[in-house]
């Protein structure tokens, strides 16, 4: 059985601090250069990652901490969608090159790209409805309910 100092110690750990009007203020920075993203190809997106992780450790134990975890995920994950589709763009032009021979190469080319563009138009949504999600939770004062799902 735990003695009360050791119980107090952690039910003062697990207690959230109080956000400082400064770090509100530069998480919204941050929600705001991942939404810009969308409209500069993904640069301003890579400062507000780099915000993101600077300021990582004075969310901790905030009601903030979950969206600077959601916001890395959502950078890492949509970069690993995008990888995904310009591999698969790629493996599918390796091979509609080697089916030619045989006569289906025009058959694997249009898929490939088919399906890589998908995979894009499916990232691009879903980094989106990511962003606008955790910004209304944040609007809130809300934390996010599962910062690390792959979903919404």
């Amino acid at each position: 059985m735990q003695d009360f100092a050791t119980q107090l110690q952690q039910k003062e750990q697990t207690q959230e601090k109080p956000v400082k009007s400064e770090d509100k203020n530069f998480l919204l920075a941050t929600y705001v250069f991942f939404a810009l993203g969308i409209f500069t190809g993904g640069v301003t997106t890579l400062i507000g990652i780099i915000m993101a992780y600077i300021k990582q450790s004075d969310y901790r134990n905030t009601i903030y901490e979950s969206h600077i975890t959601y916001l890395i995920r959502t950078f890492w994950l949509t970069i690993f969608f995008f990888i995904s589709g310009f591999v698969l763009f790629f493996v599918g032009s390796v091979f509609s090159a080697l089916f030619i021979f045989i006569g289906i190469g025009f058959i694997t080319f249009p898929l490939s790209v088919m399906f890589s563009y998908l995979l894009y138009i499916w990232a691009f949504v879903w980094f989106i409805v990511r962003v606008v999600i955790g910004f209304i939770s944040f609007y809130d004062n809300r934390p996010i309910a599962r910062p690390y799902t792959w979903l919404f």
